[in-house]
């Protein structure tokens, strides 16, 4: 629960699992790839290309590789251990394509948007490709709550990495790293995030799971309608 006494001038919103529903995006997007190719969408391939998928991301947030990789790669990895023949490159440019149109909200993201958009400067940041993450963002119902976004890939550093955030803070003004609260689902990335910055944070866990003993936060909600207390 949110400390009543605190005030934040700053809100920094996490966006995929946060406030957009990305893992239904994602598999509405595969399996519309799928069908584009003609191809049975199977469950145990999409389960596949979940965990390739997000080993991919995780080595991304290590500094380990260049996001840039990541699109062609999975798909080639992916058609790989499946065993499928067609073009993984034509199958990752459409994939891509159609993860851009879907902006499947949370629960309650619209309202704790709007309710925080008149009490601070609400701000989302996001790992992801810009023009895939910009057009789900922008054409989804909280893009008018929004300030600013920042996209990984625009600013040329990732979370957790510190610069990330020591370069938002910079462009929204923010001198006072205690006037920001980051709202994340990621461990890894949002929560580590922040703990690499020095900033407060919200763990937003929908999932209720056990929270390992290597990370530090200052609030945990498990619905977006609890930061209103």
């Amino acid at each position: 629960m949110i400390d009543r006494f605190k005030t934040y001038k700053h809100i920094l919103f996490d966006a995929d699992n946060t406030l957009l529903d990305f893992t239904r995006a994602e598999k509405t997007a595969f399996e519309q790839t799928f069908h584009t190719l003609e191809i049975a969408p199977d469950e145990d391939i999409y389960n596949l290309y979940v965990e390739i998928n997000h080993k991919l991301w995780q080595s991304y947030e290590a500094g380990e590789i260049d996001s840039t990789a990541i699109p062609e790669r999975r798909f080639r990895e992916l058609y790989r251990a499946a065993g499928l023949s067609s073009d993984p490159m034509a199958a990752s440019k459409i994939y891509q394509d159609l993860l851009g149109e879907q902006t499947w909200l949370m629960p309650y993201a619209e309202e704790i948007c709007e309710y925080w958009s008149k009490k601070a400067c609400l701000s989302i940041i996001t790992n992801g490709f810009r023009e895939t993450q910009r057009k789900r963002i922008i054409e989804s119902k909280i893009w008018p709550y929004v300030t600013h976004l920042f996209i990984s890939e625009e600013l040329g550093v990732s979370k957790p990495d510190p610069a990330f955030f020591s370069k938002t803070l910079e462009i929204i003004h923010c001198t006072n790293p205690a006037d920001v609260l980051i709202v994340g689902d990621s461990l890894s990335s949002d929560i580590l995030g922040a703990m690499n910055a020095g900033i407060e944070c919200c763990w937003y866990n929908p999932g209720k799971i056990a929270m390992p003993g290597r990370y530090s936060i200052n609030y945990e909600i498990d619905k977006l309608e609890q930061l209103e207390r």
